[in-house]
């Protein structure tokens, strides 16, 4: 058996078995992870960075026997069982070289789907990664890989609700704000009308008319 397709069958077993931990213990968000990435007989490294609450950014650097290429994903995940289970959608480009070929860029898909290891500063996770090389002879790639990232940055409950919060005032900075332009543009308006009268005497009218009076 090849040493990829043993990995492969592996990181489906350690998936599964991270699962059903997931139904005991509710796993802890996180902000920052960055592990190693194993598939298609290439070996590289992975780092994503959550940006918002279920958006992410994924940085990779892949190496193979004849390419080292690094890719840039926006992924977007969909909690399927509480906080431990996601699975993922995202795209992006890569830029790299081949030995014999010279540069190579192209776009990237990806789908996916990740575990938080309940009670362990691990995720598992596995994806099925398609991508379309616009400088390459071979312009099209199918690829499936395993990564095993380490959770460097925590995201806590004091942090959550610093978010939270972050956000509100977000809100309410934007509804103030909506406000007073609603209030500036009123204002504008009564100017406007008041010159209209200005303009065709109507004005001048009630003000002879109050010095008679």
């Amino acid at each position: 058996m090849r040493f990829r397709d043993m990995f492969m069958k592996q990181g489906v077993g350690i998936i599964i078995f991270a699962l059903l931990l997931s139904w005991q213990a509710e796993a802890q968000k996180y902000s920052t992870a960055v592990g190693l990435r194993f598939g298609n007989e290439k070996y590289g490294i992975s780092m994503k960075q959550r940006i918002f609450k279920t958006l992410a950014v994924e940085g990779l650097m892949t190496a193979g026997e004849r390419e080292l290429v690094g890719t840039l994903m926006l992924v977007k995940h969909y909690p399927v069982l509480g906080r431990g289970l996601n699975v993922y959608l995202g795209g992006g480009g890569h830029l790299g070289g081949l030995k014999e070929f010279g540069p190579v860029l192209g776009i990237d898909a990806m789908v996916g789907m990740e575990v938080k290891l309940p009670f362990m500063p691990l995720t598992v996770s596995a994806d099925f990664k398609p991508a379309y090389h616009i400088l390459h002879e071979d312009w099209f790639e199918a690829g499936t890989a395993v990564s095993v990232r380490y959770i460097i940055g925590k995201d806590t409950k004091k942090q959550r609700v610093k978010k939270r919060e972050k956000r509100k005032r977000k809100k309410e900075r934007a509804k103030r704000k909506k406000e007073r332009q609603k209030e500036r543009e009123k204002r504008k308006k009564e100017k406007e009308d008041q010159s209209f009268w200005e303009r065709i005497g109507v004005s001048e009218l009630f003000k002879k008319s109050e010095d008679k009076n």
